[in-house]
């Protein structure tokens, strides 16, 4: 099936310059490790710089498995 993001997904404000960012990814977490569930290249590579946020809209970020 496929699964979108049913709310914006809005990243903290750049303290410096990211770059281009080219790819996104869903990691898990705890305290001592990280696994990259899924990750895919952007559409649209989007330059983030200095106060600049990052938002995906809702419904942008779509997850297939098969």
């Amino acid at each position: 099936g496929t699964r979108t993001n049913a709310v914006d997904i809005t990243f903290p404000t750049a303290g410096a310059n990211w770059g281009v960012v080219t790819h996104v990814g869903i990691c898990d977490s705890d305290s001592t490790t990280s696994n990259i569930l899924y990750y895919a290249e952007l559409s649209t590579p989007k330059t983030i710089q200095t106060g600049d946020t990052m938002k995906i809209a809702a419904g942008n970020l779509r997850i297939s498995e098969n």
